[in-house]
């Protein structure tokens, strides 16, 4: 299947919708992503759109097309060092929202959680990685041909 990979500088909320269906189409009944929407499977749509929205303020994003211009898969990084949620701006556009549909349960999650994941990319990874994953994702008709892979060494110029 031919695919183009760009980069979305100033990705449109309806782009980043468009990532978060596929989100919740590949993940809505996967555990680890029910668990980081605070236990309720109703908001895993909502918490892939939440990441997206603070990813492509301050880190990239990237979609993968198909030849009708349908999107086949996404990519979102932050740099080294940050966590999607670092700014008061990253978490006003959608993550307070979120955390206010949250579970009691799940807020205790995300007070533990966030805090660990702040420095995760340059204390594990090292000072030298470009940009941290944060989500990258292909749709069916990708994801056997390891196409994952070969999104990842054309976003970072083979840096990986």
């Amino acid at each position: 299947m031919a695919y183009t990979i760009q980069r979305i500088e100033k990705p449109t909320d309806g782009q980043l919708g468009q990532a978060a269906d596929l989100f919740y189409e590949l993940m809505q009944n996967d555990r680890g992503a029910i668990s980081i929407s605070g236990g309720d499977r109703s908001l895993v749509r909502l918490q892939a759109l939440t990441m997206l929205r603070a990813c492509s303020l301050r880190g990239e994003y990237y979609t993968a097309t198909n030849t009708d211009q349908e999107l086949v898969g996404f990519a979102a990084w932050t740099p080294p060092g940050q966590d999607m949620f670092n700014s008061k701006e990253q978490r006003s556009i959608a993550f307070n929202d979120f955390m206010l549909r949250v579970s009691e349960e799940g807020k205790i999650y995300f007070a533990t959680y966030l805090p660990r994941l702040s420095n995760f990319a340059s204390d594990i990874l090292g000072p030298n990685v470009k940009c941290f994953d944060d989500r990258i994702f292909t749709g069916p008709e990708l994801e056997k041909a390891n196409y994952t892979l070969s999104m990842e060494n054309e976003m970072l110029g083979g840096f990986i």
